[in-house]
């Protein structure tokens, strides 16, 4: 919801529509939402395809699901440029699995431990560093066994999984925000010491290399 308040109106009830959240709501359920401010705004990422209703399954979606998280919001955002700079369906797919792996991670966090959201928020800022599982460890004051229980068990992603998706995020960040930078520059800047590695997982994670990537969505 990018601006106004609204009603969303399902057989399962009312919900009210706050501007600032992201809410989920599953194709083959009957909706109707309308706005009660004097100006409503809304913004759409919709998803289909064989592996759709899998990663919903993986994720135990409901019907719906409402969050406030800015994060989710520039993401969508970020994908509705890419829409309209005209982005491969290859791009656009892995956005639309980001922006669903990233809500219902997010929606999740209420029942994760502290400890895991303590390592995610360290991996989070601290991403650009050298940074290891010890590392992430001995700041928290456990085991690093402890923590990849903690990953595997209420994560999504191995702690290593999770340093790399932090990493490649913020790559695609600075490739589209700072056109000017060097691939080297970004890759030292995300805690890839090689910039030969760092193209090589940026094009695995991404389907199209750093260079390309940067040329073809700049702002």
């Amino acid at each position: 919801i990018e601006k106004g308040e609204g009603m969303l109106e399902t057989d399962e009830g009312s919900f009210a529509l706050h501007q600032g959240y992201a809410v989920f709501m599953r194709r083959d359920v009957p909706t109707y939402y309308y706005g009660i401010t004097e100006e409503f705004k809304t913004a759409w990422v919709t998803f289909a395809g064989k592996g759709a209703d899998d990663i919903l399954s993986y994720y135990g979606a409901p019907n719906f699901a409402f969050l406030k998280n800015d994060d989710v919001e520039s993401r969508i955002n970020g994908t509705y440029n890419l829409v309209k700079k005209g982005a491969s369906p290859d791009i656009l797919s892995q956005r639309a699995y980001d922006i669903i792996t990233y809500f219902f991670s997010v929606l999740k966090q209420g029942q994760m431990s502290s400890l895991l959201l303590s390592a995610r928020e360290l991996i989070d800022q601290r991403f650009s560093e050298n940074l290891s599982v010890g590392d992430i460890a001995n700041s928290l004051g456990v085991s690093e066994s402890l923590i990849y229980r903690v990953f595997k068990e209420q994560g999504d992603m191995t702690p290593g999984e999770y340093l790399r998706y932090v990493r490649i995020h913020n790559a695609e960040k600075m490739l589209l925000s700072e056109p000017k930078m060097q691939i080297s520059e970004v890759s030292a800047a995300c805690g890839f010491l090689d910039p030969a590695y760092f193209c090589k997982i940026f094009k695995s994670e991404t389907g199209i290399a750093p260079k390309k990537y940067q040329n073809t969505y700049k702002m």
